[in-house]
């Protein structure tokens, strides 16, 4: 395979994107993320974009050019990525990067040709595709060739989506259009209801990171959170741990901060769980006899950012009745196994499209 120029994988997230570079390894991860004005100039990508959230006048907005795991924007796809490519492998007419990107599995003809038509205005020379399972499966170093089944739950940030893997191929995959953004959501939501305090998604993030579990937190944990906290945000009410959240009152618009417990937001994420409980459950009745027992063996390994919330391969674990495991960095799996096929691609290219 002809191969002069910089080669990159590129994982393009809902929330996150990072490149590999063949040779150097993991070397930026960015939010998907755009500041733009009224005119549609773009202001900021990236990390520069996300210290904006919350804090743009009206005439700016921030963009996210990929969501629940497509382009929704070819454009400011466009510029995203024609950037990182300029800064990361010195782009110019002359030498173009070959770029790998691993996709859903569940992607569509017609989503796929958009992505490569906006990696390709990017800047990139060639294009090739591989399916996020199969790029999971390396990541884990899951032997591709073996007769086995393997089960990989992605966790993103816009999507979930289960594949069941065996001898290289996707056997079976399903998928939902949620993702650890829509917890975000929820606790927003959650605070407008019961509260009627407005918050922003940043808030609810931060909330989600310091309190978040589907299960209810120990007092030993409620402890170690309080005396870890670098703020004066938690404080513990026998054997209550709460947060003290500010936002603007619904009714009044003035500024307003209620306290919340680390058990009520346990229940707000609980909730949310069934939709990855129920693409598990669907998976289950797609999975040839002959691979069961693999699975039953095997359990279901967790990867993506998602995965990093607190006990949810316990609380997953025991809701299915099979063993659920969290990757190492869960976050880096499919980005590393990317990087395994773009610095070899003429060995990989059977699992190239």
């Amino acid at each position: 395979m002809f191969k002069f120029g910089p080669r990159l994988a590129l994982d393009f997230g809902s929330c996150k994107s990072r490149f590999y570079l063949a040779g150097k390894g993991v070397v930026r991860t960015e939010p998907t993320l755009l500041a733009v004005d009224e005119n549609n100039r773009v202001l900021a990508l990236g990390k520069e974009a996300e210290k904006m959230l919350g804090k743009t006048p009206t005439d700016i907005h921030l963009s996210k050019p990929v969501q629940r795991g497509k382009i929704t924007d070819y454009n400011l796809s466009r510029l995203f990525l024609s950037y990182f490519f300029k800064l990361l492998t010195s782009v110019n007419w002359f030498i173009k990067p070959e770029v790998l990107i691993p996709v859903p599995a569940s992607l569509t003809p017609v989503e796929k040709t958009a992505l490569i038509e906006a990696t390709l205005a990017s800047g990139a020379r060639v294009v090739h595709l591989v399916n996020q399972p199969i790029a999971a499966a390396l990541g884990l170093q899951i032997p591709l060739a073996e007769p086995q089944g393997n089960l990989i739950l992605s966790f993103g940030g816009g999507i979930s989506e289960i594949s069941l893997i065996s001898m290289g191929n996707v056997i079976a995959v399903r998928r939902a259009e949620w993702g650890s953004g829509d917890i975000d959501q929820a606790i927003v939501d959650h605070f407008l209801k019961k509260h009627k305090l407005i918050i922003g998604q940043k808030t609810a993030e931060k909330i989600k990171l310091t309190l978040g579990s589907p299960l209810p937190l120990t007092l030993a944990e409620k402890e170690n959170l309080k005396k870890a906290s670098k703020e004066d945000l938690l404080f513990i009410e026998g054997d209550k741990l709460f947060m003290e959240v500010g936002g603007r009152d619904e009714f009044t618009d003035l500024p307003r901060r209620v306290k919340i417990s680390a058990d009520e937001i346990s229940q707000i994420i609980a909730s949310q769980m069934e939709v990855l409980l129920k693409i598990i459950t669907e998976i289950m009745h797609d999975i040839p006899p002959e691979l069961i027992t693999d699975v039953m063996d095997k359990g279901i390994v967790i990867i993506g950012g998602g995965a990093l919330l607190r006990h949810l391969s316990e609380f997953l674990t025991s809701r299915v009745a099979i063993p659920c495991y969290l990757a190492d960095n869960p976050e880096l799996v499919i980005i590393r196994g990317s990087g395994q096929i773009v610095e070899n691609l003429d060995y990989f290219k059977a699992v190239l499209s």
